[in-house]
């Protein structure tokens, strides 16, 4: 598992399936996930914060 971009990966990477989602995800929302680490308490909160994230970053 790849640990390199931050604290919220470790965090999560009790749940093997959330960390692989946030490995998945591009450099810019992972940076700004962990910006935002604080304000995350679910995987379901991970994966609307990402979407939301990756959205607005496409725009």
């Amino acid at each position: 598992m790849d640990n390199r971009y931050g604290g919220f990966n470790k965090g999560i990477n009790g749940d093997i399936s959330a960390a692989n989602y946030f490995d998945s995800l591009p450099l810019e929302v992972k940076e700004e996930l962990n910006r935002r680490a604080a304000d995350i308490h679910s995987v379901s909160d991970l994966e609307v914060l990402a979407t939301y994230l990756d959205n607005k970053l496409e725009s």
